[in-house]
């Protein structure tokens, strides 16, 4: 199984995909699909995922 770039930094930051989603506001089978690429990320999820992942926005293209 592939590890995705975002599956990666979630893990660097040692978090689960449950916590991550929780303090994304989102759902832990959204965050799962974005992780996946099988659904597109949004620009404003963009931006928290990078503060969440202390990573510049363009890290996570």
């Amino acid at each position: 199984m592939k590890v995705t770039k975002l599956k990666l930094l979630r893990l660097q930051e040692g978090l689960s995909q449950e916590q991550a989603s929780e303090q994304l506001g989102i759902s832990r089978g959204y965050l799962s699909q974005i992780e996946s690429l099988s659904r597109t990320l949004t620009s404003e999820l963009k931006l928290k995922m990078a503060g969440l992942y202390n990573v510049n926005v363009n890290d996570l293209n």
